[in-house]
């Protein structure tokens, strides 16, 4: 996981370890009760923004010159909801949440006519680490019915891209190139989702959502000799970043401490 040792990410572990501290050593009078969770939520990024735009071997601007970051990517989600025992309706919840994200786009650069024929194959992989507080209205017992909303903190980490020309009939590599063409960066973004909590066996839940959000609704780069869009494959252009909308579905297992 690269740049893990990053500042921010250090903030994130220690305020990690103060939650668990608290959690292991609570106050027999204590007025609040906090229940981690822990499981997957899943990331597919809406409309058509240029990290889900194919790769290209080109340099000209009509071509797609995007991340390829298409489909749902995976993630993984800890969480921490505080509510009052004596009214447990609205809800504080503290997430962490970390997504690899990975993209391929191949190209076939042979004529039909070739007796051996070669491909162009890019990767791309990043990875992004959010931290969110919100407010949770929950209604009903178990099985309950939720909504949460939550503004998060978003980092992105540096993003590695390679690129790969080799025979398709034996897949001898002919070239190869390695480089790191996103920095890393730091956006505010927000979530919104509905879900439901249903018994599973003492003293756990089983807790599925459905929800979106945005990564990059605050601190967009406006300046236009730096902007550039997120996770992308192409470190030269400078459009006007655009906003990083998605689609999540989850499911974690809630301790009920």
């Amino acid at each position: 996981m690269k740049g893990f040792g990053t500042h921010p990410a250090k903030q994130i572990a220690l305020l990690i370890w103060v939650i668990f501290f608290i959690l292991h050593h609570p106050r027999t009078d204590a007025q609040v009760v906090v229940r981690p969770s822990l499981g997957l939520q899943s990331m597919a990024f809406i409309g058509d923004p240029p990290a889900t735009n194919s790769m290209s071997p080109g340099i000209e601007r009509e071509l797609p010159l995007g991340g390829g970051l298409s489909g749902a990517q995976t993630g993984v989600r800890l969480q921490f909801e505080a509510f009052s025992p004596k009214n447990d309706m609205l809800r504080l919840p503290i997430s962490f949440e970390y997504f690899t994200l990975n993209g391929k786009t191949t190209f076939f650069l042979s004529s039909f006519q070739s007796t051996r024929k070669q491909r162009l194959t890019f990767t791309h992989e990043a990875q992004v680490a959010t931290a969110g507080i919100g407010l949770t209205a929950s209604f009903f017992d178990v099985p309950s019915l939720y909504l949460t909303g939550e503004l998060k903190g978003v980092y992105f980490f540096e993003t590695d891209l390679s690129s790969r020309i080799f025979y398709a009939d034996n897949n001898e590599t002919v070239e190869s190139f390695t480089g790191h063409p996103s920095p890393e960066e730091f956006r505010v973004g927000g979530f919104v989702k509905l879900g439901t909590q249903l018994a599973f066996f003492e003293p756990f839940l089983l807790d599925f959502n459905v929800g979106v959000g945005t990564l990059n609704m605050l601190l967009k780069d406006t300046d236009p000799e730096t902007q550039r869009n997120l996770l992308v494959a192409d470190p030269t252009r400078h459009d006007p970043e655009q906003t990083l909308s998605y689609f999540s579905l989850g499911m974690t297992i809630v301790w009920k401490l």
